[in-house]
């Protein structure tokens, strides 16, 4: 369907806009990930000193 969808003819339209949408929600998926997985990195190595520090005390 991918060669069909190359051609010029306004049926690839919405298999192509479908294609957009597709990689526009992975690319969002992706950054939602790389962001929540930095935050709780931050977190959690904030805990890690926390208790480092009470443990050293």
């Amino acid at each position: 369907w991918l060669c069909m969808g190359a051609g010029s003819n306004p049926a690839s339209q919405p298999i192509i806009k479908e294609g957009i949408m597709a990689i526009w929600t992975w690319i969002w998926i992706i950054l939602g990930l790389l962001i929540i997985g930095f935050v709780m990195d931050a977190t959690t190595s904030s805990k890690w000193d926390d208790n480092g520090d009470s443990q050293d005390d």
